[in-house]
């Protein structure tokens, strides 16, 4: 099983490692430093992913579903809606790409928005919609209904509220559904489904609960920017992000911070799975040290993961923004998609979702589509990005309103399976590979042209990640529809 594992990571690796070295090539990004500490970031990155694939199917999936039989077992309403909001929060504040973006915001607002704030907002937010998703797979609610109310109340409060917050909280409803809450958030729903009160459903049920997840989070940031009314200051200079002068100590001087950051992050999961353990699951000591075991892959997978790509990527990616923008803009769009298309097949959520699609479905929808349309709906996303920052003015706000616009209009014509697909799939694309590498991309071409950080072309880059891959797994949906018709 590790050899097939780690040839699937190797080859999801090396369009990204082939990528950077031609840009190395021909832009001359960078110096020896950062190329070598962007390839050592990978190594740490391989090894992380692996370890973590395991540890998530191991630990993390059996305890998730083991929640969920818990849950559909209980006849007490009260007690799916508690333990909805509790693991909703607690996965919430686990979530590591969650802490990035309240730091920036809490940096952005003069700590006016506190980074403890800005998490207690979102992760309430993903709780309250979590329980909301439980009974929806309990009692048979059309999960378009649900997001089609969802996204009312996000146009109904966005007219109470600066624009610039209203980027901030589409791209929270990315980050809070990163590494560690869709595979949890999947096996929940795995969980719930073989026991729910009704048969009906089937394969539909498996998904939309990461869909009204990310919903929470935009309502709940929402909510917080009407309660918190803040001033928000561009950024002036460029951030640093790599200081140590040598590549060891750039690769291993803060490893022990991420080790300590993924016992945060895992250790409030590893903790309740214990009371359920001793309380209502009780499984016998062979799975039982098999899922500890995952726990603990999980939790090394994770540091190294988050060491790698934070140490040796974001370096890398701050210096390719900055050179692109010296030569003719077609460099810049191309080098976006194509960084956008492959990165995102190193996201470990997004071989979670695809491996889960494929299984659901008995095979009937392949993983290997379902990773191409995520990987051009991202590629999109990304060339997007570039072109409104190198544009004076703030146009996101339209871009983000007409690609909802279509994405709740393609509810309609899209088969209900890819509803759930689509929109899970638009909170899988953004995650720790975009709120650092991607990110230190988008900043440094906004840097190299401006000087400064515009606040609307550092915040916004999450939210299109999260929005495109909905749109071109729709229409992937609309083609099976198509092609089932005319079989």
């Amino acid at each position: 099983m590790i050899r097939q594992k780690a040839r699937e990571i190797a080859l999801t690796l090396l369009p990204i490692a082939l990528f950077s070295l031609i840009s190395q090539l021909i832009f001359q990004v960078g110096d020896l430093k950062s190329s070598l500490s962007f390839y050592g970031g990978m190594i740490f990155v391989f090894f992380g992913l692996m370890f973590f694939i395991i540890g998530v199917e191991n630990g993390l999936t059996k305890a998730g579903e083991s929640f969920g039989l818990s849950l559909a077992k209980s006849n007490r309403l009260w007690f799916v809606i508690i333990i909805g909001l509790l693991l909703g929060t607690l996965i919430t504040i686990a979530e590591p790409a969650v802490f990035l973006l309240a730091g920036q915001v809490s940096h952005l607002t003069d700590g006016q928005i506190s980074q403890l704030i800005f998490i207690l907002y979102v992760s309430l937010g993903v709780g309250i919609f979590v329980s909301i998703g439980f009974l929806r797979i309990l009692y048979d609610v059309p999960l378009w209904i649900l997001l089609l109310g969802s996204y009312a109340i996000v146009l109904i409060l966005s007219f109470f509220i600066d624009a610039s917050l209203i980027a901030i909280s589409f791209d929270a409803s990315g980050a809070t559904t990163g590494i560690l809450s869709v595979p949890f958030i999947l096996s929940l729903t795995g969980g719930i489904t073989p026991r729910k009160k009704n048969s009906k459903g089937g394969e539909k049920d498996a998904f939309g609960l990461i869909a009204l997840a990310s919903a929470g989070a935009v309502i709940g940031v929402l909510i917080l920017a009407i309660f918190h009314p803040t001033v928000i200051t561009d950024l002036q200079s460029s951030p640093v992000i790599n200081t140590s002068e040598s590549i060891l100590g750039s690769l291993f001087g803060s490893l022990a911070n991420h080790f300590l950051e993924s016992f945060v992050a895992i250790g409030p999961i590893f903790f309740l799975f214990l009371v359920f353990q001793a309380w209502i699951i009780k499984f016998k000591k062979r799975p039982l040290r098999k899922i500890l075991f995952g726990f603990l892959f999980a939790f090394i997978g994770l540091s190294l993961f988050m060491n790698g790509v934070t140490q040796g990527f974001m370096e890398f990616g701050r210096e390719l923004g900055t050179v692109l923008v010296g030569h003719p803009f077609i460099f810049l769009w191309i080098s976006s998609f194509l960084l956008g298309f492959f990165s995102i097949i190193a996201e470990p959520a997004v071989y979670v979702l695809t491996h889960k699609v494929e299984s659901v479905t008995s095979g009937y929808i392949n993983k290997r589509l379902v990773l191409y349309a995520l990987s051009i709906g991202v590629g999109i996303a990304l060339l997007i990005n570039a072109i409104r920052i190198t544009i004076p003015g703030n146009i996101f706000l339209w871009i983000l309103g007409i690609g909802y616009f279509l994405s709740i209009g393609l509810m309609f014509v899209t088969p209900k399976l890819f509803v759930g697909i689509a929109f899970d799939a638009g909170g899988v694309a953004s995650g720790p590979m975009s709120a650092t590498f991607i990110f230190a991309f988008s900043q440094g071409i906004a840097f190299g042209l401006y000087g400064t950080v515009r606040l609307y072309d550092l915040f916004g880059m999450i939210s299109l990640i999260a929005m495109t891959p909905i749109l071109t797994l729709e229409l992937l949906g609309v083609l099976y529809r198509w092609k089932s018709r005319k079989g």
